[in-house]
């Protein structure tokens, strides 16, 4: 289980009356005059209409206290999937072959720290999902020449979303909240209240985010008299597709600069700060192309030199669609400009926008 302690309006402060903060020695002001409000109280005048319905979505204190007065106990639930299949086959005195397959999924439910619809800030169902495959085929050409061949797939998916409970409602255009988009299944702009429990559900619901590497890798191990030598290569092949609606839904918060109090500032409809980002997606591709060579020479009975090379060239990742770009602010720093994947060209320069690094040699 899961236990969250939440502060939230007191029944007077839902109607603009904040006499309950007076025992505290906290007058809130009016951010019109300076001066603090008669009586602690915010005309009702002057509350706005989308605050007055929101304020109401929160429930009811548990007890009489200004803070700490609700609390959660939800249970959390994870239900978790994963098995694994491997067989081995020995094809013949001299080939052998053996496979794998693996699959793990989890699924969590969001925990609410407010009941819905007040949600309490940020809450998501997420699914974690992931397939991992691979064989391998040894064959044995002479006693002392031996091939390996090696492949491989595997896929990981992220995926977020707003809990399923909001049955996909438009929260947004149903409450009147302005500034950002109001067409997303479920999606609650979160009001975040400095003092607070915050309202709504927030940013980055949905997120659908895969990656996936395929891998074909080989070598030939030779042994002839003192030398013990080893070729091999290996290609990768990855993407990584990633949409992510980011803070596209904005996001306000009540810091209270204008009444000394948050919820205060909340009902005046006086944000400090509204945020807001455009979505991420792309669905990006790359490669890793790697050979190497290594003789372990046994010199002596006490002495063994091992000398190696790798080379790797790893491709800078590109847009499939390229709707990736950077700002040139070199060619010219007076006028720079925007420049999209593949504008200046289709090569793998103008589309990944960095060049390709191709004297990756090392020692093994």
């Amino acid at each position: 289980s899961s236990t969250t302690t939440s502060t939230i309006p007191t029944a007077g402060m839902r109607s603009g009356n904040f006499a309950d903060l007076l025992a505290i020695n906290r007058r809130i002001t009016d951010p019109s005059t300076r001066a603090p409000f008669p009586d602690n109280a915010i005309p009702a005048s002057r509350i706005d209409p989308v605050s007055r319905t929101l304020v109401q979505l929160y429930p009811q204190p548990q007890n009489a206290a200004l803070n700490a007065n609700y609390l959660v106990n939800a249970p959390v639930k994870n239900d978790t999937l994963r098995w694994d299949f491997k067989t081995d086959v020995q094809l013949s005195s001299k080939d052998s072959l053996n496979w794998r397959l693996s699959k793990m999924n989890t699924e969590t439910p969001a925990v609410l720290p407010l009941p819905a619809p007040a949600y309490g800030g940020n809450p998501f169902d997420s699914l974690t999902e992931g397939y991992n495959t691979g064989s391998t085929w040894n064959h044995l050409w002479t006693p002392n020449l031996i091939m390996s061949v090696r492949s491989g797939w595997s896929l990981a998916l992220f995926k977020r979303d707003n809990p399923a409970d909001t049955l996909g409602e438009l929260f947004n255009r149903k409450y009147g909240i302005k500034g950002g988009n109001d067409s997303i299944p479920g999606g609650f702009t979160q009001m975040g209240i400095t003092g607070y429990r915050a309202l709504g559900l927030g940013p980055n619901n949905p997120v659908d985010r895969d990656s996936q590497n395929r891998q074909v890798a080989g070598d030939l191990s030779w042994v002839r008299g003192k030398h013990s030598i080893k070729v091999g290569a290996n290609q990768i092949w990855s993407q990584n597709n990633i949409y992510n609606i980011r803070s596209e839904i904005g996001a306000y918060t009540f810091n209270n600069r204008f009444t000394t109090d948050g919820m205060a500032d909340f009902l005046l409809g006086m944000a400090s700060n509204y945020a807001w980002s455009s979505r991420i997606q792309v669905d990006l591709r790359s490669s890793n192309t790697g050979l190497f060579v290594q003789d372990d020479w046994k010199v002596t009975p006490k002495l063994t030199v091992n000398l190696g090379m790798r080379y790797e060239l790893v491709l800078p990742f590109i847009d499939k669609y390229d709707r990736i770009g950077i700002f040139d602010n070199y060619t010219n720093p007076d006028v720079p400009r925007l420049i999209y994947g593949g504008a200046d060209g289709k090569d793998r320069y103008n589309r990944a926008m960095y060049a390709t690094d191709t004297d990756n040699f090392m020692p093994r």
